[in-house]
């Protein structure tokens, strides 16, 4: 996620590096812990430049990325059952 509003939204399972800016320690400490990746940022062409830039990065360190397009402009600003269902889809099982 690109901020922290996104973060609550999805309540766990969900990390920022606090903008659209990350930093090579940020991108040591995920590929320490993940598999796999999905990145959501918002809509707007610079995130999803960044969006790019972190799966490349995060995928050079071995971490297996995706990333999720959505309706909204902000993950922020989906209503909490769409946030359900997206992790629902990503995670499986009951939330």
């Amino acid at each position: 996620m690109e901020g922290p509003t996104d973060v609550w939204r999805f309540r766990f399972n969900a990390v920022s590096p606090l903008g659209l800016v990350f930093t090579r320690k940020q991108i040591k400490i995920l590929s320490d812990r993940l598999d796999e990746a999905y990145i959501c940022y918002d809509n707007e062409p610079q995130a999803q430049e960044q969006a790019e830039e972190l799966a490349q990065e995060l995928s050079l360190s071995g971490v297996k990325t995706e990333i999720l397009l959505i309706d909204q402009s902000d993950p922020g600003e989906m209503t909490q059952g769409e946030a359900d269902e997206l992790l629902q889809e990503i995670f499986g099982g009951t939330l």
